[in-house]
């Protein structure tokens, strides 16, 4: 007895409402921020509200889309690598993977300068160059030291 509930239907309502998908171990990531797990009974999780998380979330179906890009990249030209010879039509064929991987790379830095460019964005940059310039100073300290001896 399902008292009514579809979890196809609810998915399928899910998916449709959050835009393109990708699939990263687990759970399927969307375009918009949202995230859902594949399991029978999926977690399903709109967009974060809070910019940084919800940017972070969209960083994330970039970097997956690009992973499964480059996969099937490197998977066909594995093929090919074990063919005696190839044709026109599968060059054309691993060109047209390779724009992909370079269209999906280019989306990955976008989607990263947009996150970088919040306030908690710039402020871990800040923090990292901080930490940085920390630790130049303390390796330049240590060979000081190092550089005198008895």
């Amino acid at each position: 007895m399902n008292n009514g509930y579809d979890a196809r239907a609810e998915k399928a309502a899910f998916d449709a409402a959050h835009g393109e998908r990708v699939q990263w171990k687990d759970t399927f990531y969307f375009e918009d921020g949202a995230a859902r797990t594949v399991d029978a009974i999926s977690e399903m999780r709109p967009p974060p509200t809070d910019e940084f998380q919800r940017l972070t979330m969209v960083l994330t179906f970039h970097r997956a889309k690009l992973a499964r890009a480059v996969r099937a990249f490197d998977n066909f030209k594995e093929d090919l690598l074990h063919r005696p010879c190839g044709n026109g039509e599968e060059i054309s064929r691993l060109k047209d993977l390779q724009a992909i991987v370079g269209k999906c790379s280019n989306a990955v830095a976008e989607a990263q300068a947009v996150l970088d460019n919040t306030d908690t964005g710039r402020a871990r940059k800040g923090m990292a160059e901080s930490r940085q310039q920390e630790a130049a100073r303390q390796a330049e300290w240590h060979g000081k030291l190092s550089e005198i001896k008895i």
